[in-house]
């Protein structure tokens, strides 16, 4: 791909308008889907997303080998998978039993980014985590969104708090299906 379409299909154009900020998510001429709507490879393709601060810019960080497909229905009862490599949850070179996390949000109508619901992927053999996942009558039918995966570093109990800290290391663009 030249460098020239490769840039514009990653640059964003930001707008402040009275205090609001608004991110336009550039996409190269080849990505069709309409303002407001989402297709299957690009579930956010001409989506405008209120999202001044990039809280919900897509990313995966090394840990995860394998994340989460653009254009994944999410909700309708599939099986989800992602492969982890535990490097964010090891301590004194091994790794530390535990969950990987994940949080869904979708972006309604109007661009701005609703949270939804969260759960654990479950561990699987080689470090493969999967989530049966399931969303019942939401405004989220249809729309794009995205399923953020965390996991909690240095668990454990400390002067009988529950201690910890919550590491996100994935924000991946989706597409919500409510289950029949």
């Amino acid at each position: 791909m030249p460098k020239a379409v490769w840039f514009a299909s990653i640059v964003g154009v930001a707008i402040i308008v009275g205090g609001l900020g608004y991110v336009f998510l550039g996409r190269d001429a080849n990505t069709s889907g309409g303002k407001g709507t989402a297709n299957e490879s690009d579930p956010l393709a001409g989506v405008t997303i209120n999202d001044p601060s990039g809280v919900y810019k897509p990313y995966m960080d090394p840990s995860i080998t394998r994340g989460i497909p653009a254009g994944t229905v999410w909700g309708n009862g599939q099986t989800i998978s992602i492969d982890y490599d535990g490097s964010k949850t090891t301590k004194d070179g091994k790794v530390v039993e535990g969950s990987v996390f994940y949080q869904t949000y979708y972006v309604g109508t109007s661009g701005s980014v609703y949270p939804m619901s969260g759960g654990v992927f479950v561990e699987g053999p080689k470090g493969t985590y999967t989530a049966d996942n399931k969303t019942y009558t939401s405004a989220a039918d249809g729309r794009p969104g995205f399923v953020e995966v965390s996991v909690v570093q240095d668990s454990g109990m400390k002067d009988g708090q529950i201690s910890g800290k919550n590491v996100n290391i994935g924000m991946f663009p989706v597409k919500f299906q409510v289950a029949e």
